[in-house]
């Protein structure tokens, strides 16, 4: 019997360039789509960002702009900004219409820093698969650059001081994007979501606090500074969830044929609908070998994650979006 199988993505011209971890391979790609490490941090004498008036806020913001002008020399444009959400390098409840906030990047976007989010910095870096190593030399690199020549919070006691006290220490956090459909054609991920909090790390869905976990995506973090306990984590999820994969082959083929039959029937997609689309076409791409793993996670960037629910003009361009990629 034939099997049915999306065509190979093909890249729309209006996505915004991608950043570099959407253009290259890192290891265990095919359940790790991305590593990211997270630092906080605030200048000493300065209210944090949720009591400043503006005046302070566009102080703050200049004073580490100009810190940050040769390693990051980028501002990421608003007009971008479902894109650069749906490819985690900002989170949906950030965008720069308050005065005296900004995001800058690197040139090829593997550091992005968000400046007077809940902290006055945050700097995150980012790598393809399973890299969290790399991503951590790089956001430690940029942290200890900008030290040079700013003045952080800090207290012998608490450590490193942030807007919530949760974060207070290092100002560290490590975390990795899953993609575990098999685990949910199982019907075993709301198992593993609860023992992974069981645990003292953060699960959540790929958009950030609040989501819910849709396409099989999940976001799994450490915040408690727990290296060698994490990396044991995440190992054992990628390895549980090839076996999963392998259990649940016949039944996930065919998802994916209904979901190639909903996809050229349907004139609208909502968020849920498309990533699920996404997900399977990207378990076939890995278990079939025919295409990149890069080239179908760059295709989130036309999902719009952060239109309303029930915005039918979204749900439409969704649809025409993935029809035109992979149809």
């Amino acid at each position: 019997m034939q099997v049915a199988r999306f065509a190979e993505p093909k890249i729309p011209d209006d996505l915004p360039h991608p950043p570099a971890w959407l253009r290259g391979d890192g290891p265990d790609r095919d359940v790790v789509l991305s590593s990211r490490v997270r630092v906080m941090r605030n200048l000493a004498g300065h209210r944090f960002p949720h009591k400043m008036d503006e005046p302070e806020r566009v102080a703050v913001c200049e004073q580490i702009g100009h810190a940050l002008s040769d390693r990051c020399p980028v501002a990421l444009a608003d007009a971008d900004f479902d894109a650069n959400v749906a490819w985690r390098l900002i989170p949906a409840h950030f965008r720069e219409t308050t005065t005296g906030r900004g995001v800058l990047a690197d040139e090829v976007r593997t550091l992005v820093c968000l400046l007077n989010e809940e902290d006055h910095l945050r700097v995150q870096a980012i790598e393809p698969g399973l890299r969290l190593d790399e991503a951590s030399l790089r956001a430690s690199e940029a942290i200890e650059s900008l030290g040079a020549a700013l003045t952080w919070a800090w207290s012998p006691e608490l450590g490193y001081l942030g807007a919530s006290p949760f974060n207070c220490g290092t100002g560290r956090r490590r975390g990795v994007l899953l993609h575990l459909l098999g685990l949910q054609a199982c019907r075993k991920l709301g198992a593993l979501v609860q023992a992974v909090a069981a645990q003292g790390f953060v699960a959540r869905g790929a958009f950030g606090e609040a989501s819910k976990v849709v396409g099989a995506l999940l976001q799994v973090s450490d915040v408690r500074e727990r290296p060698e306990e994490f990396d044991a984590l995440v190992r054992s999820i990628v390895g549980r969830e090839r076996v999963a994969r392998v259990q649940a082959a016949q039944r996930l083929e065919d998802l994916a044929a209904k979901a190639l039959e909903s996809l050229r029937s349907h004139h609208m997609l909502s968020l849920p609908d498309a990533l699920a689309v996404l997900s399977l076409t990207r378990w076939q791409a890995s278990a079939h070998g025919y295409e990149p793993l890069c080239a179908v996670d760059l295709l989130l960037g036309g999902c719009e994650p952060t239109a309303n629910a029930q915005d039918r003009a979204a749900a439409r361009r969704r649809c025409q979006f993935l029809r035109a990629a992979l149809l």
